[in-house]
C-alpha cells in the first residue's frame, strides 16, 4: 500500500472520531447544562395572629414557570386550583366567600398560572390578612393539606412538585401550644 492512502485512512478514521467525539461532548454539556438550571421547590405554612399563609419558594438552581397548582384535602379526597374552596369546605361560613384570586383590596392573595419564580425567589401560593380564622380551621388545613405544582424549567421540561402542607407532628406541637 501506498503511504498516501495509508495517511488518507488515518485522517478519515481521526475526522469521523473526532466528529463522533465533538457530538458526544455536546451531549454530555447540553444534559449537564439542563441539570444545571433545574428548579426545586420547597413549600412553607405558618400562622401569625390568624393570618394564614403558604409560600413556595425555589431552592433549586433555575427559574421556572408554574404551568398549575392544585390543592388536594387528604380527608375528604378533594382536589382544586383555588385553596379557597378548602376553607369553604371546612368552613361554609368563612369570609373568604366573594373574594377573587388577587383580590384588590389586599385580603387574599393567590399564585396564579404562569407567574414564574426565580433561583432563590418565593411567591406565595396563598395569604389571608386582615380575615381572622379560627384555629381548628387552620389545623384541618394544615393537617389534610397537600400541594401539587406543576411548573417547567427554562428547557421546556415538565415537572410536579407535591408537599404536605405540614407533617402530623407539627400540627401536634401547634395544638399543644
Amino acid at each position: 500500500m501506498d503511504n498516501s492512502v495509508i495517511a488518507i485512512i488515518i485522517a478519515g478514521l481521526a475526522l469521523i472520531f473526532s466528529f463522533f467525539w465533538n457530538w458526544k461532548i455536546a451531549k454530555i454539556t447540553r444534559d449537564h447544562n439542563k441539570l444545571s438550571v433545574k428548579p426545586l421547590f420547597n413549600v412553607q405554612c405558618d400562622t401569625d395572629n390568624n393570618q394564614f399563609r403558604i409560600v413556595a419558594k425555589n431552592v433549586g438552581t433555575g427559574p421556572c414557570i408554574i404551568k398549575k397548582i392544585e390543592y388536594f384535602d387528604l380527608s375528604s379526597k378533594k382536589k382544586t386550583s383555588d385553596m379557597r374552596d378548602l376553607i369553604r369546605h371546612y368552613s361554609p361560613t368563612s369570609p373568604l366567600k366573594e373574594l377573587s384570586r388577587r383580590a384588590v383590596n389586599g385580603n387574599i392573595q393567590i399564585a396564579v398560572d404562569g407567574d414564574a419564580i426565580g433561583t432563590n425567589e418565593e411567591i406565595v401560593l396563598f395569604e389571608s390578612t386582615g380575615v381572622n380564622f379560627p384555629l381548628n380551621l387552620y389545623y384541618q388545613l394544615f393537617q389534610y393539606g397537600e400541594v401539587t405544582i406543576k411548573f417547567t424549567d427554562i428547557y421546556g421540561k415538565k415537572d410536579t412538585c407535591i408537599r404536605r402542607l405540614v407533617p402530623i407532628e407539627v400540627i401536634e406541637m401547634m395544638i399543644k401550644e
